[in-house]
Parts: C-alpha cells; sequence; structure tokens
C-alpha cells in the first residue's frame, strides 16, 4: 500500500470514528437532558428521604412522577451506528461519482464537511422541527444536507484556487512513454509521435466510476476515428496497480464498451510521469507530445478539449498530403 493511499485509509478511520463519536455523545445528552427534566419537574423542593418506606419491604400507593405534558409522547429514536456513518459514506459516493466535485485528492473537504454537519443538521431541526424524523427518512435528510456542505466546500475551495488537478505541473512538458507497457488489448500508443492525439486513461477493476467513465471514452473514440482516422487520434486505458490476470477479464466483461488498447501497470512505473489523485483520470497529449489537458475524462471539458485538438491537427495533415501530390 503507498503512503498517500494508507494516509487515506488512516483519516477515513479519523473521521468515522469521529462521526460515530458524534452520534453516541448526541444520545447521551439527549438522555441526560430528559433525567434533568424530570428530576426538576418531579419534586424540586424536597430532598430524599427513606424515613416514608415502608417497613420490612412492604409496597406504596405513591407513583412515580413524571414530566407534565410528556404523558404518553413518543420520543425520538435514537440516532444508530448506521446513522452516524452516513454523512462519510454520502460524501465518499458523491466525490467519486461527480466529476464537478473532484477534490484533487484533497481529503481536506471531507473533513471539513465531517465537522460542520452535525452542527448544521442541529441547527435545521431545531429551526425547523425535524426532530422527530423517521429513520429511513433521517438517513436520508442527513445524507442530503451531507452533500451540500461538501459540495459547497469544493466549490468555494476551487473558486479560491485551492483543491486543483494534480496534473496541473505537468501541462505543456514531454509526455512520459507508455508503449513500453504491457499491452493485453490493441497496439501500443507511442505518445512521443508527431501529428496525432492520445489519450492516456487510468482506471482499475474495482472503480465503480470508471465501469461507467469508460463507454462514454469509448463512443468518444469511435466517433473520433471514424471522423479523422487512427493515425490523427489514439487512445490507451492503463490499469493502473494491477496486473494482466486482474484487467484481462474486466476487459472482457466490457466488450464492445471498451475497444480501444489497454495496457497494465502492476508496478505503476508512469505514476510519476502521470500523477492522478483517484480513478478514472486521463491525460491528453497533443500533436508535439506534450501534456494539453489532464482530469476526469466524465467532463465535458475533456470532450471538447479533445475534439478541438483533434480538430486543428487534421487539416494540417490534409494540407501536407496536398503539398506532397
Amino acid at each position: 500500500m503507498s503512503h498517500a493511499r494508507f494516509s487515506s485509509v488512516v483519516l477515513l478511520i479519523a473521521i468515522s470514528v469521529f462521526s460515530l463519536h458524534c452520534g453516541v455523545h448526541a444520545v447521551r445528552r439527549q438522555s441526560d437532558d430528559e433525567y434533568s427534566d424530570e428530576q426538576v419537574t418531579g419534586d424540586q423542593h424536597q430532598a430524599p428521604s427513606h424515613a416514608s418506606e415502608p417497613m420490612g419491604g412492604g409496597s406504596t400507593d405513591e407513583q412515580p412522577q413524571t414530566a407534565p405534558g410528556n404523558e404518553g409522547e413518543d420520543q425520538p429514536p435514537p440516532k444508530t451506528l448506521a446513522a452516524s456513518f452516513v454523512p462519510v459514506i454520502a460524501i465518499m459516493l458523491v466525490s467519486k461519482s461527480v466529476p464537478a466535485l473532484d477534490t484533487g485528492g484533497s481529503s481536506i473537504p471531507m473533513l471539513i464537511s465531517v465537522l460542520l454537519v452535525p452542527r448544521v443538521i442541529t441547527y435545521l431541526e431545531q429551526q425547523y422541527g425535524l426532530a422527530e424524523l423517521e429513520q429511513v427518512p433521517g438517513m436520508v435528510f442527513v445524507a442530503v444536507v451531507s452533500v451540500g456542505q461538501f459540495a459547497m466546500v469544493v466549490l468555494g475551495g476551487k473558486a479560491l484556487g485551492f483543491f486543483g488537478d494534480p496534473g496541473a505541473a505537468m501541462m505543456g512538458k514531454q509526455a512520459g512513454k507508455v508503449d513500453t507497457l504491457e499491452y493485453i488489448q490493441g497496439e501500443p500508443v507511442d505518445v512521443e509521435r508527431t501529428g496525432s492525439i492520445k489519450v492516456v486513461e487510468f482506471w482499475t477493476t474495482w472503480c465503480g466510476p470508471c465501469k461507467k467513465a469508460i463507454p462514454h471514452i469509448n463512443k468518444l473514440y469511435n466517433k473520433l476515428v471514424k471522423e479523422s482516422g487512427t493515425k490523427k487520434i489514439q487512445f490507451v486505458g492503463v490499469a493502473m496497480g494491477e496486473d494482466a490476470a486482474k484487467a484481462k477479464p474486466f476487459v472482457e466483461e466490457m466488450g464492445d464498451e471498451m475497444q480501444y488498447a489497454v495496457a497494465v501497470d502492476p508496478q505503476k512505473t508512469v505514476a510519476g510521469d502521470y500523477p492522478i489523485a483517484g480513478f478514472p483520470h486521463a491525460y491528453i497529449v497533443d500533436a508535439d507530445g506534450n501534456v494539453a489537458w489532464s482530469g476526469h475524462p466524465g467532463t465535458s471539458e475533456f470532450t471538447q478539449t479533445l475534439e478541438k485538438l483533434v480538430a486543428a491537427v487534421a487539416p494540417a495533415a490534409k494540407s501536407e498530403v496536398e503539398k506532397l501530390d
């Protein structure tokens, strides 16, 4: 396990434990408050005395006093273990499935959101009387608030220049070679070859968002190849950290939805040339072999940038052929 992944796992565990602690503390605080109310409203002017107790352990007709106005009322159910983890789970899912909320590998937005969510939820419950929501609706409410809080932190941070793409430092630099990797489908892609646009996409077999992004990439690949030909556009999907034995069944399962070249990099030898924060992640290499774009392949920016670069290469290549004729 890499140092970055180990740190992420440790942080996630710490956030989960903190979230659970908040839920348990809320339950204990609620129980303490109820006990205090009953004690005060019962007989706050009389000190407890054992003198009135009947001798010999007999019974008494006196009934325990309860707080006025609470008789017959249903108390809201205590927070469960699952409810305590709802903010973490909801934020993790949305951060991996919504490209606009990609944090570039930073865990700070999640940490900030998990710290703020309990306070926001408490305020909304008190302000709008939502404390008596049933268990399932209550979890949905917590999930929605958590996602909204996370989105505000991420979008606000990006507006201020934080949580940037980890590949930003590679812009304009020579792209690293990927033709030396082991290919399990298609021909090796030479990113240094001039006159063509290359897409280097990184994925893993355990990545759920990758399964959604790959068909989109494949559709775009077929469209551009049909318009400009394989000499003007090349795609390669790299299974990062996985060998051929694990990647081949995945590619076979994808079938016609993953027709471009596929390579494996079990030792992550190209990680230094293509830094990524999560999966899927794609790089676009221009006609000169330099990195032109980096980010999530499911965004409209990826599609627009790629189509623009391919359109700029095709007319230039055509004019060169006309000169030779």
